[in-house]
């Protein structure tokens, strides 16, 4: 998650065989069969999705927005798994209400924030959590444990995950068992000595996951080399990077793994966004003003008003004045700094950090203060295309651990955001039976070297039955096919900003004459204006249509079209049956 000492954040049809160069182009094999190594897994119900909330406790009351418990709230909001659980059991064999609240909200649990791999006394080791499970007669709402949240990446930390994992499955192998990861899969020059013992932690896992948080993150700008904002109103462009890390967890996973990924819901991610608030910058002795020398960030009207802090900076100095991109004027004179000081940015949303709630940018790095209605969406859809079988949201804000459930003490940005995730969770619900069918094809036409981190882009990707091109360079894509009750279901995604988007040509092999009728558009919740919902397209003899995505600033727009001789048929577009709860 975001640190050790905060709460830690924690799919896809898995790939029959590793990807090339870590390109999202791969075949999945058959989803259904996913979970069936677990006899008390997660259900391989064919309509079931993992949709799951971190660190939430279900019997929690007053902390929900409209809803009594959390768990309730998590059904009326499409939820069906609460993931982890703090000082969880309380007592050996008997907890303060969560599971029973589990049970009793039809969800399901995965037990623990971090359960002992050897332990078989303590109120959070395997025997305790089963013997509770056994006294609620909710054996069926287990269906798995977490072992632990984002090892160091050395040898002494992330070389004892598969220990841990094999000393909890020694103790229950009917379950999954999990433990996240963080994104060291897209850093790999980041990993030095540990590059075997990282791959070896996540192919151990039961379960693979990572954390990453592309919209608020401040600490990759530089390294990832996304297209930076202009530290005024527009933030970095770093959505894209997402779907790059799925598809790299898919590749370093091992054949037919499950893999889950963490959402950004919709707070601060627990301050994270505002985690990397200093620049390097400098003033003259007897000067008020002060230089940014960062060679990343530029000072905007966005700084007006926020303190500066450094060796020889005054106590409480405030940017007064912008004179230009490199240069800004204090509100008192230095009295002695140089011009590579590390200067901290104080003054933004609950005063002690560089977000300005009014743009919603942090303008060190230029990401976000809180991701966007729109944005996690984007998020979620772009994981499940390149690959994730489970979504996994992280709640906490730094107003409120319950966030994203609606807490009152998040204000109404909280309860937006809950009503957010009910759409977006619906949506996903609604395409449960085609999200977990095998997958025809899969690419994106975002690639990433796995020596060195880079990334690059193609304008056009293949993989399976599926090939996909775009009109313009700067705005590449994603899709997904799948095929589910006789029809043929085709995901596409646009995968940069742009004020036009890009016309993207799909073809699907063998599907020449039949039409594509357009069953979800990410516009009908976004931007109702330009909703292409019901559009309809005649696959032509090279079995190809072209469309667009992403124009009038609908950027990340997401496109679900249905393919078949019943595509255009009521029943064919009928909303499919949406099962609330986790029964």
């Amino acid at each position: 998650m975001i640190a050790a000492t905060r709460p830690a954040r924690a799919g896809i049809a898995a790939a029959c065989g590793l990807v090339v160069a870590v390109s999202t182009c791969h075949v999945a094999c058959a989803d259904d069969a996913l979970y069936r190594a677990w006899k008390n897994g997660p259900p391989n119900d064919p309509t079931f999705f993992p949709i799951s909330v971190w660190w939430q406790n279900p019997a929690l009351t007053g902390k929900s927005g409209k809803y009594a418990t959390i768990a309730a709230a998590a059904v009326g909001m499409h939820i069906n798994i609460i993931l982890g659980i703090g000082g969880w059991p309380e007592r050996y064999g008997r907890d303060d209400g969560e599971l029973e609240a589990v049970k009793a909200n039809r969800l399901y649990a995965i037990g623990g924030i971090e359960v002992p791999p050897n332990d078989t006394t303590s109120p959070r080791s395997i025997p305790s959590i089963l013997a509770l499970a056994h006294s609620l007669n909710a054996n069926s709402n287990l269906i798995g444990y977490n072992a632990g949240d984002e090892p160091s990446c050395k040898p002494d930390t992330i070389g004892h995950v598969p220990a841990i994992i094999d000393g909890l499955r020694r103790q229950d192998s009917s379950r999954p068992i999990m433990f996240n990861q963080t994104t060291w899969m897209i850093t790999p020059q980041w990993l030095g000595e540990c590059k075997d013992e990282a791959l070896s932690a996540v192919r151990t896992i039961s379960i693979g996951s990572f954390d990453f948080y592309p919209l608020t993150g401040p600490w990759f700008p530089q390294v990832l080399h996304y297209p930076k904002g202009d530290f005024a109103t527009t933030p970095n462009d770093s959505l894209w990077t997402q779907g790059m890390a799925t598809a790299a967890l898919i590749h370093d996973g091992r054949p037919s793994q499950p893999m889950w990924v963490f959402i950004e819901a919709g707070g601060d991610n627990l301050g994270f966004s505002s985690g990397n608030n200093v620049f390097a910058g400098g003033v003259v002795a007897g000067s008020t003003t002060v230089t940014n020398v960062s060679g990343w960030s530029i000072f905007t009207s966005t700084w007006l008003g926020l303190t500066l802090s450094g060796s020889g900076i005054p106590r409480g100095a405030k940017i007064t004045r912008i004179i230009d991109a490199t240069h800004a004027v204090l509100s008192a004179p230095a009295s002695a700094t140089s011009m590579s000081e590390l200067i901290s940015v104080t003054g933004g949303a609950g005063s002690g950090t560089d977000c300005v709630v009014r743009t919603n940018l942090c303008v060190v790095n230029g990401n976000e203060y809180r991701p966007r209605a729109w944005e996690v969406n984007a998020e979620v859809w772009m994981s499940l295309i390149n690959g994730a079988n489970g979504i996994e949201y992280f709640c906490h804000d730094s107003s409120s651990d319950f966030f994203c459930m609606g807490d009152i003490g998040g204000g109404a940005v909280a309860a937006d955001t809950q009503a957010n995730l009910t759409s977006i969770n619906s949506t996903v619900r609604r395409f449960a039976s085609v999200l977990n069918a095998s997958s025809k094809g899969i690419c994106s036409m975002q690639h990433l070297n796995e020596i060195t981190g880079e990334s690059s882009t193609t304008t056009w990707c293949r993989d399976g039955e599926l090939e996909i091109s775009t009109s313009d360079a700067a705005v590449p894509g994603m899709a997904m096919v799948k095929r589910s009750g006789g029809l043929t279901y085709l995901f596409v995604q646009s995968d940069r900003r742009s004020s036009s988007g890009a016309v993207f040509t799909c073809t699907v092999r063998g599907l020449a004459g039949q039409s594509a009728r357009v069953v979800y558009d990410s516009n009908e919740r976004y931007d109702a204006r330009h909703v292409a919902q019901r559009r309809t397209f005649i696959l032509d003899k090279d079995n190809k249509f072209s469309d667009t995505l992403g124009q009038f600033h609908d950027d990340y727009q997401v496109k679900i079209y249905q393919i078949g001789a019943a595509a255009v048929s009521k029943a064919a577009t009928s909303p499919l049956r949406i099962r609330r709860g986790g029964a």
